[in-house]
């Protein structure tokens, strides 16, 4: 789905992980393809609402310094747009 976003040329995206309580290190090795994609066009990336163990495994993966995360979806948007 994301694939398609960049085909149909959208540089900027929100991913809202409210509903994920769990993500494996194939979820964050397609998060890190995704990133490299969205630099190859300029493009940026955000994500929002993470879930206590979702946000734990990626302080400890060191997603949080290279990744814009956000409390709520109203940030990252400002985030984003900025």
């Amino acid at each position: 789905a994301t694939r398609a976003l960049l085909e149909a040329g959208k540089q900027r995206l929100l991913i809202d992980m409210s509903r994920l309580e769990y993500i494996s290190s194939a979820g964050l090795r397609g998060i890190l393809g995704l990133v490299k994609a969205l630099k190859a066009c300029a493009g940026k990336l955000a994500f929002c609402s993470l879930q206590p163990m979702t946000a734990e495994v990626f302080r400890i993966s060191g997603f949080n310094a290279m990744l814009t995360v956000r409390d709520s979806r109203q940030e990252a948007l400002a985030a984003l747009a900025g």
